[in-house]
This record gives C-alpha cells, sequence and structure tokens, in this order.
C-alpha cells in the first residue's frame, strides 16, 4: 500500500520535518509540497492525495478553511504548534491533530490511522463490489450479472456485448442505457464502443488500457478525462 501525501505548512523547518518523516516511511509518497496555501488550494481542487499534512495558522487562508474546501475524499491530519484550534480539527473530520514538535513516534501513530483507515475502505468497496449486480433482459429473460464479474462492455449500434469472466452477453441495450445502469464511479467510458470497470484496469496510457491481457483503445476525445479519474 502506498499512500500519497501533500503537505502544506508555511514555516520551513515543519516541512522539511515532514518530509524526512516521509521518507523514512515505506508506505508513504510525499507527491507535493507547499509553503503558500493559496497554491495548495489550487493543487487540492484539482488533484486528490489521499492524505494532507496542514498547518493551521497561515497566512491569507488557514488549514481549518482549506479543509472544509477540499474533496472528503482526502484524510486530513492537521500540524499546529496551537492546541486550541483542536476542536475545530476535529470539527471538519480530520484524521488526526499534530501539536508542534511531534516526534517520530506521534508522526507514526498518525500514519497508523490512515493506514487502517484506507484498509478498511478497500475492504468495504470490495465486498460491496462483490455484493452489486444489474439486471439485463437477453431473448425475453432477466439475468442477474455481477458487477465483479464484468471484464469490459463493447458497444454494437443498438446492442452491447456484455464481456464477463465466464461468458458474453448480449442484450438489446445501446451502450448509453447500460452505463446508466452500472454503479457510479465504478465503471468509465473510454471509447465510444467501450466500457470498462475501473477495477479491473491492470495497466493504462493515454491511448489503451489493459484488463486481463485484453488491450482495449482509449478514444482520443475521452483521454483527458480517463488520465484524471484513472490516476486520482
Amino acid at each position: 500500500m502506498t499512500i500519497k501525501c501533500v503537505a502544506v505548512d508555511d514555516e520551513r523547518f515543519p516541512l522539511e520535518a515532514l518530509i524526512t518523516y516521509c521518507s523514512e516511511t515505506p508506505c508513504l509518497e510525499m507527491v507535493k509540497t507547499f509553503s503558500d496555501p493559496c497554491n495548495a488550494m489550487k493543487y487540492l481542487n484539482h488533484n486528490s492525495p489521499d492524505l494532507v499534512f496542514l498547518d493551521v495558522q497561515m497566512p491569507h487562508i488557514n488549514g481549518i478553511e482549506i479543509a472544509k474546501k477540499i474533496s472528503n475524499r482526502m484524510m486530513i491530519v492537521f500540524t499546529t504548534a496551537y492546541g486550541e484550534y483542536a476542536v475545530d480539527g476535529f470539527n471538519v473530520e480530520a484524521l488526526d491533530y499534530l501539536l508542534k514538535p511531534f516526534d517520530f513516534d506521534r508522526f507514526s501513530s498518525a500514519i497508523e490511522k490512515a493506514r487502517r483507515k484506507i484498509e478498511m475502505e478497500r475492504s468495504v468497496m470490495k465486498l460491496e463490489s462483490l455484493d452489486e449486480y444489474i439486471v439485463i433482459k437477453v431473448e425475453y429473460v432477466n439475468i442477474k450479472i455481477f458487477v465483479s464479474d464484468i471484464l469490459y462492455i463493447e458497444g454494437l449500434d443498438n446492442y452491447s456485448k456484455i464481456h464477463t469472466k465466464k461468458k458474453t452477453y448480449l442484450p438489446r441495450m445501446n451502450l448509453k442505457n447500460v452505463f446508466s445502469i452500472l454503479p457510479a464511479n465504478k465503471f468509465v467510458r473510454i471509447h465510444k464502443s467501450y466500457i470498462v470497470p475501473i477495477f479491473q484496469i491492470s495497466h493504462f496510457t493515454n491511448e489503451w488500457v489493459i484488463i486481463q491481457d485484453i488491450s482495449l483503445p482509449v478514444g482520443r476525445s475521452y483521454s483527458k478525462k480517463i488520465m484524471e479519474q484513472l490516476k486520482s
């Protein structure tokens, strides 16, 4: 497991300490650091790291305000020298609150919380994907297909080929209609003729994706959006 991190602090030494602690923690990858909270805000509006270390008291905009405005998909660990901000931090559902100067052990305790939370969320997602299914009609018969079995879906005019691990189904539904019954955020349209489950993709570029050794093309008009989704 790799936890992608961003650190925001207008003071040099705390920022350097976070960089050092992250480099000494195998599961962490520090992808970006900011001394200017406004630049951090712009970055976080368009990117979704797993974990954000946020100083609270900074010029222009403080860490609490940043936490309120960014996606709740990101875990927040506040770092500050002022203990009175702790209540505000937990009011925005911060994962932890590190009081400066914090040592490596205290830092590691916060990271362990992050690791456990990610593992729990992934377990829940896995169970949900195993339980979810769609119902299609093929030759007047309703068929239940488990989402976790779908490899990819191919469009053929007014029909769609739903390729699963066991067999292929051919319902009289176009790709748009199939896409509308799939679980939100788990499937992506990569081409005018293909929909794929994000959880089945093993490799990808802006021109193709690989699913169980099957290479599928990425349409030029879909490329930018697909890369953003798959990298987030």
